[in-house]
C-alpha cells in the first residue's frame, strides 16, 4: 500500500487543497483527534493557514496572546520560536506545504524589476487632467504628502490606543480586506505570519462611521471631485486604511464600480503591476463581463508569471513612503508589499470617469445605477447635465441614425 494511502485511508484520493478545505469544516475537537491519527494528518494539520483560520473565528477577546505560530497560539502554549519536534517523514509529498513554506521564504528581490510608471513631483488641477486622467495613464506623485499628519500619527502603537480598539472588523468582501483581529499588536508578528490583514479606520462592522482625526492626509485638488458622495452613507466604501505584512499584498483587480483610485504609501513600499482595462493579465480568467479568477495569493501570480511577461505590455513601479499612485478606471493591478506596510488608499468618481461608472452600473448593479442617477440629477445638476452634453457630443452619426429611426412607426429595416 502507498505511504499516502497508508496515511490518509480513503482521503488519499483527494489533493491537498480539498483536504484542507474540509479540514477548515471540521470542530475544533475533532480537528485536533484527527491530527492524532497519522502522521499525514499530522503534517496537513500543522500548516499555519488552517489555524490562522480557526484564531479568526474566535471572537477577539478570547483569542489567546501570539505565539511561535498559530498553532502554538490556539493551544495557548509558551514557545521559544523554535518550532515543534521535528519528525521525519520521506515518504510525504506535498505541494500545499511546500509552497506555503516556499512563499514565507521566497526572496522578493526577484521582483524588483523596472520603473515604467512615470514619476513627477506635483502636479497642478490641469496637468493632472491634461496629461493623466483625461489620457486614462498611471502616474506616482512624489512630494504632494509631507506635511500629512498620518506619517506621524498613523504608527502602529498610536492606532492601536486611538482608533483599532473601537472596531470590530468589517466583512471579507471580494478583492478587499480580511478581517483584523481588533488588537493591533498581532502586527508586530506580520512578517513571521505572512498575511495580509486590513481594516478601515472610517466605519465599523456595522457601517457607522468611526471618528477620525479629519487633518490626517489631505486629498489633493485634483482628486477632490467625488460624486458619489451624493449617496451620503449609503454610497459604496471608498476609503481604507491597508496594513499588511512582507509578501501579502492583492491579486489582480479592478477597482469596484469602475471607480479611480488614488494610494499612498505611510511607511514600506508596495510593488504596482498594471495592465490596461482591455488586456486581461496573464494568469487572469475572465469569466463574462463582470467575473473572473485570478491565483489565490500574489505570491503565487508573481512567482508563476512575472517573470514571463511581455516587455511593453504592462506598467510596473514600486511606490515608496510618502509617494501616491494615480490608478486610473478600469485599470488592471496588482499589489505586493516588498516588506510591512501601513497605506491609505481612496477610490472616487469624477468628471473624466462618470461615464464609465454609470455604464458600469447600468450593466451589473441597476439599484445602485438608479439611486446614484437620481441623487446626481437632485443634488448635481449640472454635473449630471454635463454628462448628457458629453454623452450626446460622443454620440456618432451611425448611432444618431439608429435613435432616429427607432422612433419611426415602421417597423421596417433596410440592408
Amino acid at each position: 500500500m502507498e505511504p499516502r494511502q497508508l496515511g490518509l485511508g480513503a482521503l488519499s484520493v483527494l489533493d491537498d487543497d480539498l483536504l484542507v478545505f474540509i479540514l477548515r469544516k471540521l470542530p475544533l475537537s475533532c480537528f485536533i483527534s484527527l491530527a492524532t491519527v497519522s502522521k499525514f494528518f499530522f503534517m496537513l494539520s500543522s500548516l499555519d493557514e488552517l489555524w490562522e483560520f480557526l484564531i479568526w473565528q474566535q471572537p477577539p477577546a478570547l483569542r489567546p496572546k501570539w505565539q511561535a505560530n498559530w498553532e502554538q497560539r490556539k493551544k495557548n502554549v509558551e514557545s521559544d520560536g523554535k518550532g515543534g519536534p521535528f519528525i521525519p517523514l520521506p515518504e510525504f509529498f506535498s505541494d500545499k506545504l511546500y509552497y506555503s513554506w516556499y512563499y514565507f521564504n521566497m526572496d522578493l528581490s526577484a521582483f524588483t524589476g523596472s520603473e515604467s510608471i512615470p514619476r513627477v513631483p506635483k502636479l497642478s488641477y490641469s496637468e493632472f487632467f491634461s496629461e493623466y486622467a483625461v489620457p486614462n495613464k498611471p502616474v506616482i506623485i512624489t512630494e504632494m504628502t509631507k506635511d500629512w499628519a498620518c506619517f506621524t500619527e498613523w504608527t502602529k502603537e498610536r492606532m492601536a490606543d486611538k482608533y483599532l480598539r473601537q472596531l470590530a472588523g468589517v466583512k471579507k468582501e471580494r478583492h478587499l480586506f480580511l478581517k483584523f483581529s481588533g488588537y493591533y499588536t498581532d502586527m508586530h508578528h506580520l512578517p513571521k505570519a505572512g498575511k495580509k490583514v486590513g481594516d478601515s479606520i472610517f466605519r465599523n462592522s456595522e457601517g457607522v462611521l468611526v471618528p477620525t482625526d479629519p487633518n490626517a492626509y489631505k486629498v489633493p485638488d485634483f482628486f477632490s471631485e467625488d460624486y458619489f458622495s451624493v449617496l451620503g452613507d449609503s454610497r459604496p466604501i471608498y476609503r481604507w486604511l491597508l496594513i499588511g505584512g512582507k509578501g501579502s499584498g492583492s491579486c489582480f483587480h479592478q477597482d469596484p464600480n469602475f471607480t479611480a483610485a488614488w494610494n499612498t504609501s505611510i511607511s514600506g513600499s508596495k510593488k504596482f503591476v498594471l495592465f490596461p482595462g482591455d488586456v486581461v493579465p496573464p494568469g487572469v480568467a475572465k469569466i463574462g463581463d463582470d467575473h473572473f479568477e485570478a491565483p489565490t495569493t500574489v505570491l503565487t501570480w508573481f512567482h508563476e508569471h512575472y517573470h514571463n511577461l511581455v516587455p511593453g505590455t504592462f506598467l510596473e513601479a514600486i511606490v515608496k513612503p510618502g509617494e501616491m499612485i494615480y490608478v486610473p478606471s478600469g485599470w488592471w493591478h496588482t499589489v505586493l508589499n516588498m516588506e510591512e506596510t501601513i497605506a491609505v488608499r481612496q477610490n472616487f468618481v469624477d468628471h473624466v470617469n462618470l461615464p464609465s461608472v454609470i455604464s458600469y452600473l447600468a450593466f451589473h448593479k441597476p439599484e445602485l445605477h438608479k439611486q446614484f442617477v437620481e441623487a446626481l440629477k437632485e443634488k448635481m445638476p449640472s454635473v449630471y447635465q454635463n454628462y448628457l452634453d458629453n454623452l450626446e457630443a460622443s454620440k456618432s452619426d451611425w448611432d444618431k441614425m439608429l435613435e432616429e429611426d427607432g422612433d419611426d412607426d415602421d417597423d421596417g429595416f433596410f440592408l
